[in-house]
């Protein structure tokens, strides 16, 4: 899938259905966030504690001194190819996230809450 095959979804949607509505608007940026994501070879995104983890990632240091700059409190992991970046923490956000069933509230071992969403390596992998 590319953006110009979400933009003919959007075309259709709307030609079909009119306006679309706010939560169809955040699927089509879901499936837009996995096409970059893919794109960069980030196969992983997991929302960790108070962190979004992206695995695998290699950044040279002038990126990853960039990323650090541009998200205060971000962190690079060079050994284990991952970056933690901060969780957005708008009022949007707190309320999707009460509202999200496939989030853990942490296991026996852990009471960080987990999010997680694997993406698919190519198309050929069953989508949710």
């Amino acid at each position: 899938m590319t953006d110009d095959d979400v933009d003919g979804v959007v075309e259709e949607l709307t030609d079909r259905y009119g306006q679309i509505p706010e939560p169809v608007q955040n699927l089509l940026a879901v499936a837009r966030f996995r096409i970059h994501a893919r794109r960069a070879g980030v196969t992983e995104v997991v929302a960790q504690g108070n962190f979004i983890r992206l695995t695998p990632v290699e950044l040279p240091d002038s990126r990853a001194m960039r990323l650090t700059r541009l998200y205060p409190g971000s962190l690079v992991k060079p050994a284990t190819r991952t970056i933690l970046v901060p969780r957005p923490m708008t009022a949007r956000w707190a309320a999707s996230r009460s509202a999200t069933p496939h989030c853990s509230t942490g296991s026996a071992t852990s009471s960080t809450p987990s999010c997680s969403s694997r993406l698919p390596s190519d198309d050929r992998e069953a989508r949710p």
